[in-house]
């Protein structure tokens, strides 16, 4: 009798085993094509951002041109990154700056649950 509650006890802690591995696998897929599609996005914006440089440029306000195209660098990276990462080297990164910058993690976490109950 104890022989089979502890088969059936291992059986159990295989099946979670697999299932967590599973959920993993889902979650690495879908974080993959989730950050490739926001990757494109962002790289897309960082074109329109090029293009109204440009028109400020072209009616002579160079300062704030300079701080758009600052920002379509910013997103051009941001965008490569997404992209070109896949979701092993994207957790482990958001990983490293949770750990690295604890305080920011929580602000971040509390400003999304507060706009979450708006």
């Amino acid at each position: 009798m104890a022989n089979a509650a502890t088969e059936v006890a291992s059986q159990a802690q295989d099946r979670a085993r697999e299932a967590a591995g599973q959920a993993r696998g889902r979650m690495r897929e879908e974080v993959d094509r989730r950050s490739t599609e926001i990757g494109e996005r962002v790289g897309g914006t960082a074109g329109d951002a090029r293009s109204v440089a440009e028109e400020l440029r072209n009616q002579g306000k160079d300062a704030p041109a300079k701080y758009v195209e600052q920002a379509a660098d910013r997103a051009e990276r941001l965008g490569g990154y997404l992209q070109e990462s896949d979701a092993d080297r994207i957790l482990g990164d958001v990983e490293d700056y949770a750990r690295r910058n604890p305080w920011a993690v929580a602000a971040a976490g509390l400003a999304l649950g507060f706009a979450a109950s708006r």
